[in-house]
């Protein structure tokens, strides 16, 4: 029963239709437009009847164009595929991907068979299949055989590649050289994951261009229909759908019969090529009546069309534009220019032109695109722009991230403009300063030194003002660190040797503070100490230090507390003693005893000192301090040379002459009557040399101090010479570059000025102090001389017993001072023993005199004298007793050296070899008178020696010498009586 009213259903509906087909007359589709030639065009179009079969035999005058084209072209002429035996050219693309497999793969193979079957012989077909790729599986050939092999080779694999199918079929049917050609495409996916490597609408476009009409076929239900229907829409074809395998054999069949029935109609249209889409309406009229259809014309651009758009006016920031290029063929490239100047190449769209008005001058100007398709056409296109006045763009840049980060070395920043104009000037400032100049030429670079600025946040502001009167600004913000100062040693480098004295230098190089305070240490003791100062002076005298390597580290320390030390380590040379001889001056002239010292400046101890006075060795102490007496009665006057050979434990040696003169005084003359051959030799000593103090002198006092105070002032001036530089070289680094070598030079020349200075007042206040010492001197010999003679003129009557008595009493007086002298300074023990042989010499030799005096003189002047010499004896012999005390006294304070006593009159000398083995011979000349009392406090000593434990057999030797002096004078004093 329901299949009876199914078939009936089907009836009514066929009925229905048959009826609508005949009241609806005839059908015209437009199958395809090629416009490709113009201004020839080419249409394509099937015309049915009211039963849907096609209708043959119309000519030109059943066809009329209407719509947008009836008034611009005009049909030359309208041919039937079939009736004029014409040819058409088709391309089949064919989805060979896995989604495939199976029955749609076989209904598409069978499909094709049918479609090339269906063909006229004269038909030339082409065969590709697809699926991750495109392949072309048989080019254009009208040879059925090798068509329908190439479809049963085609075989399965891959994903599907669509989009590029649809283009490359386009591509193809366009080179088939017929104007009447049609593109079939079969497949029942979607592009998968863009494979095919060309945009969605690339297919659709190029078929347009070419005039390509694309049938679209979608199997089942996974095909993107609406990409297939889109494509063949597109180029006025058709779309088919294809729930099942089995339907395409009539989807091809029709499709076989529809491009062998279509009409081929030709126009002539004067239409610029220029891409422009026009309305194209065809109309027929039949037998049956009029129908009419419509497609899209688009002119063709065989050479490329450059559009571009306006410009707003004026320019006053940067302005992108947008270049439109129509081309049929592919652009090879593109490039823009503005007045000429190239502003841009281009290989593929979009074509952005950037138009900056900061580097064009104001005013007008023109920007121009041209480009060019792979066939070697080329389109161009301008336009004119207005650019507005505009201030200059600066930037910035730098070398350090000053925004996260503190500056902590040297801030490079680089300044460049650009503008409409050149610069006519630009300046620069820190924190609000007094703006500087750029110099040379953009970019401009600019060195900040964190050593010369102050720790914590700074601002740098550029200032650029072009050529048209425009100003700009821009700023940069930083933080400098907190950083030690930089510093370098000149004159002194890292292995030097050093064989002389030199002043190495110390130049802070950059401070914050602009000033540092500076320590400088050889081999860990402190050399050099001052502060808030731009250069230091390193003295390094290499006597000063052992042979070898000597490490200077010098400590430099701004005044925010931030220090840097550098180090360098330097080699001393192995050099000779520098000899120092104090008490004598070469060319010096004695007139009274001398304490020569000999030291040396010497880089290891001193081993031994040779001294000669002309020729012959003079005995010095075996360790120091190397100190002798030089008596110059003992000298004869006249020229002189005192040699002094040093030998270092370091097996270096050096030697110095010192010439001198030896002036004639009354003493020496009488010796030299008596004795012409006499000589004296310096007497060593053990102790530290005293300092000789002359006989206190109010004027030479006065003269010294002045000297001093003069001295003092030269070396507060120096002071002050050296700080007026150190300001100097301040005020260089705080207004330009220093330059090192300048600076040092500048301070070395200054130093050597105030050296010169200094030298000079110190030479001074020497000069005036050895004037008053030579005074001193001078007036202490004058006093002895006086002394000498009075004694001389007492000793007349007499003489036995007043010279006995006056022995005795010299000898006690001087053994009082010896040994407060030896409590003093225990190191003299030689000269001591040497001293009281002298003195018993000089009793013995008196005693001979006073007996000769006796055998000459009556007795009766003897009686008259000796009452005259009692007198003159007690007074004597209280003013002697008074002396040790006031020795004593003194000596509390500094212990005395006592002058040698001269001889009043001319007496023989005599030599006494020293009892001690090895002791050598001392030549001595004994007094024959005591002293003058006012000779005694002539020179003390600095500082009084310990005790010695040879106090004990001094004392008792002299006491031994007393008692026998003693026994010899009641001795002498009784046989005189038993004669008389």
């Amino acid at each position: 029963m329901f299949k009876k009213l199914l078939l009936t259903l089907v009836a009514l509906i066929t009925l229905v239709s048959v009826a609508a087909m005949q009241d609806a007359g005839p059908r015209v589709e437009i199958t395809g437009i090629n416009a490709s030639d113009l201004p020839t065009i080419t249409v394509t179009a099937n015309v049915f009847d009211s039963l849907g079969q096609p209708v043959r035999g119309l000519t030109a005058a059943d066809f009329s164009l209407v719509g947008d084209i009836a008034n611009l072209g005009t049909i030359v002429d309208v041919a039937n595929i079939t009736d004029d035996d014409l040819s058409f050219s088709v391309v089949l693309v064919i989805d060979t991907s896995s989604s495939m497999a199976d029955l749609p793969f076989l209904a598409a193979q069978e499909a094709a068979r049918v479609f090339v079957n269906s063909i006229g012989p004269n038909d030339p077909v082409a065969i590709y299949d697809f699926d991750t790729d495109v392949r072309l599986v048989q080019d254009f050939t009208t040879d059925k055989t090798a068509l329908l092999s190439a479809i049963d080779s085609l075989t399965l694999g891959g994903k599907t590649a669509l989009y590029g199918a649809g283009l490359e079929g386009v591509i193809k049917a366009s080179e088939s050289g017929s104007p009447r050609r049609a593109l079939i495409l079969l497949s029942d996916g979607s592009e998968y994951g863009g494979v095919s490597g060309v945009a969605r609408g690339d297919a659709l476009q190029e078929a347009r261009e070419r005039g390509v009409p694309v049938y679209t076929i979608g199997l089942g239900y996974g095909a993107d229909r609406t990409y297939l229907m889109e494509l063949a829409e597109g180029t006025n074809a058709q779309f088919f759908e294809s729930p099942t395998p089995e339907e395409l054999l009539g989807i091809y069949q029709g499709l076989a019969d529809t491009l062998r029935s279509q009409y081929v109609i030709t126009l002539q249209a004067d239409l610029p090529a220029d891409g422009t889409e026009y309305d194209l309406g065809l109309q027929v009229t039949t037998s049956e009546g009029t129908a009419t259809a419509g497609g899209v014309l688009r002119a063709p651009i065989p050479v490329p069309i450059v559009r571009l758009p306006e410009i707003p006016e004026p320019i006053a920031e940067t302005t992108n534009v947008e270049a439109t290029v129509l081309a049929d063929d592919p652009i090879a490239s593109a490039e823009a220019s503005i007045d000429g100047v190239n502003a841009g190449i281009f290989e593929e769209p979009p074509y952005s032109v950037p138009v900056d008005p900061l580097a064009l001058a104001p005013g007008e100007h023109t920007l121009t695109f041209s480009a060019t398709d792979e066939n070697g056409d080329t389109g161009s296109a301008s336009v004119d722009f207005e650019v507005a006045a505009l201030p200059s763009q600066i930037t910035l840049t730098t070398n350090l991230d000053v925004a996260s980060e503190e500056v902590d070395e040297p801030l490079v920043v680089t300044v460049d403009v650009v503008g409409q104009t050149p610069v006519a000037s630009a300046t620069h400032s820190v924190d609000g300063g007094a703006p500087q100049e750029f110099t040379g030429d953009l970019p401009y670079i600019l060195n900040i030194d964190p050593q010369l600025s102050s720790p914590g946040e700074h601002t740098l502001a550029v200032t650029v003002t072009n050529e048209g009167g425009q100003t700009s600004s821009a700023e940069l913000s930083y933080t400098v660190a907190a950083l030690p100062p930089t510093f370098g040693i000149a004159n002194l480098e890292e292995g030097q040797v050093v064989d002389e004295p030199l002043t190495a230098q110390v130049l802070i190089f950059g401070s914050q503070t602009l000033t540092a305070d500076v320590v400088a240490l050889v081999d860990g003791r402190e050399v050099v100490n001052v502060q808030d100062v731009v250069t230091a002076d390193i003295p390094i005298n290499p006597l000063a230090f052992a042979p070898g390597t000597v490490t200077l580290e010098v400590t430099a320390t701004d005044g925010n507390g931030q220090s840097s030390t550098l180090s360098l380590d330097f080699e001393v040379a192995a050099l000779a003693p520098d000899i120092i001889i104090e008490g004598l001056q070469p060319g010096e002239t004695l007139d009274e005893n001398r304490t020569i010292t000999v030291g040396a400046d010497s880089q290891t101890p001193i081993t031994s000192v040779t001294v000669t006075l002309d020729g012959e060795e003079i005995e010095m102490p075996a360790e120091a301090p190397f100190s002798a007496d030089l008596d110059v009665l003992a000298v004869p006057p006249g020229d002189h040379i005192l040699s002094v050979e040093v030998e270092t434990e370091s097996g270096q040696s050096a030697t110095v002459d010192v010439p001198f003169v030896i002036a004639p005084g009354p003493a020496q003359t009488a010796t030299a009557q008596a004795q012409p051959t006499a000589t004296r030799t310096l007497a060593p000593t053990n102790t530290a040399r005293p300092t000789i103090t002359p006989t206190p002198d109010t004027e030479a006092t006065e003269t010294q101090e002045a000297g001093l105070v003069i001295a003092m002032g030269e070396t507060q001036q120096a002071a002050e010479a050296q700080a007026t530089a150190d300001a100097q070289v301040i005020a260089m680094m705080t207004n330009e570059s220093v330059n090192a070598t300048q600076a040092m030079a500048t301070l070395n020349a200054e130093a050597t000025s105030d050296a010169q200075a200094t030298a000079a007042a110190q030479s001074t206040a020497q000069a005036q102090a050895a004037n008053e010492q030579a005074t001193a001197n001078a007036r202490a010999t004058s006093t002895a001389n006086v002394a000498s003679d009075m004694a001389t003129a007492t000793a007349q009557a007499e003489l036995e017993e007043q010279a006995t008595s006056t022995a005795i009493v010299v000898f006690i007086t001087e053994t009082a001072e010896a040994q407060t002298t030896a409590n003093a300074q225990a190191a003299i023990d030689s000269q001591m023993t040497a001293d009281a042989r002298a003195t018993r010499n000089a009793a013995r030799t008196a005693t001979a005199e006073a007996e000769a005096t006796e055998a000459a003189a009556t007795q009766a002047a003897l009686d008259e004298q000796a009452t005259v010499d009692a007198e003159g004896s007690s007074t004597a012999a209280a003013e002697i007793a008074q002396v040790p005390t006031e020795v004593t006294e003194e000596a509390t304070e500094e212990p005395a050296e006592v002058a040698p006593t001269e001889s009043a009159t001319p007496v023989e000398q005599e030599t006494e070899e020293a009892a001690t083995p090895g002791d050598e011979a001392v030549t001595r000349t004994p007094a024959a008178t005591p002293p003058d009392v006012s000779t005694l406090t002539a020179e003390v000593v600095q500082e009084s020696p310990p005790a010695s434990s040879d106090v004990v057999p001094i004392v008792v030797i002299i006491a031994a010498l007393i008692a026998v002096l003693l026994v010899v004078y009641f001795v002498l004093r009784g046989g005189r009586r038993g004669g008389v």
